[in-house]
């Protein structure tokens, strides 16, 4: 899990660091590193990171840190690229019916079920 919110949020402040000025803290090993990152390549426990420079370097995920500064990005004032949102509440769900599984089932079965995310018994 720690490892996909990392690369998530690497994805997200990469696209943000093309678009603004932004500054970056880089440290591995408990040590500062004075470049920014350009790529990280994660093989089990370890991550490859490739900087902006072009040198390479390699480090245990858990001693990895970076930390960025957006101080100085501009966020327009129209936002484009949503068209629509969905609404999932419960009173917009359909009425399926799953067993204790998790798996969809008929709305007939007997047994423990699960509608709108609340467990029957059904006799």
């Amino acid at each position: 899990m720690k490892k996909t919110l990392l690369f998530v949020a690497m994805s997200f402040f990469s696209v943000l660091a093309t678009e603004a000025q932004t500054k970056q803290s880089v440290t591995v090993n408990g040590t500062m590193k004075s470049q920014n990152v350009k790529q990280l390549t994660f093989n089990g426990d370890n991550v490859d990171i490739t900087y902006s420079n072009g040198t390479k370097e390699s480090a245990d995920l858990s001693y990895l840190s970076i930390d960025f500064d957006y101080s100085s990005v501009t966020i327009p004032s129209t936002v484009t690229g949503i068209n629509a949102l969905n609404d999932n509440s419960r009173a917009n769900r359909n009425d399926n019916v799953y067993n204790i599984a998790g798996q969809k089932i008929g709305k007939k079965n007997k047994g423990v079920i699960i509608k709108q995310g609340k467990k029957y018994i059904k006799k």
